[in-house]
């Protein structure tokens, strides 16, 4: 499971610089010239999206400020993980 979920976040980390407008063009297969090379290696769609329907990294019960309000955070629902996965990143990694 752990390592199904590091799987996972590599691919959203790898989404996060490759735009598409549809998950499904992550792995169409139809056409070589719009295809992501590896992601259907790595894992199948239905699995990431059966994750992506399941997974939550924020406390549901938080109450947060809304769009427009002071402290707004458009990140919240990450913003603690985002925090974890960028301090990890700074003790494993250097420029």
């Amino acid at each position: 499971m752990l390592t199904e979920m590091k799987t996972f976040v590599g691919l959203k980390m790898t989404m996060g610089s490759m735009k598409s407008n549809n998950y499904i063009k992550y792995w169409q297969t139809k056409s070589p010239v719009i295809r992501t090379p590896g992601f259907g290696e790595i894992m199948s769609r239905n699995r990431v999206l059966t994750i992506l329907r399941f997974v939550c990294f924020h406390d549901v019960d938080e109450e947060v400020p809304h769009r427009g309000e002071p402290g707004y955070n458009k990140t919240h629902k990450i913003q603690e993980f985002m925090d974890i996965i960028n301090e990890k990143f700074k003790t494993n990694y250097s420029l």
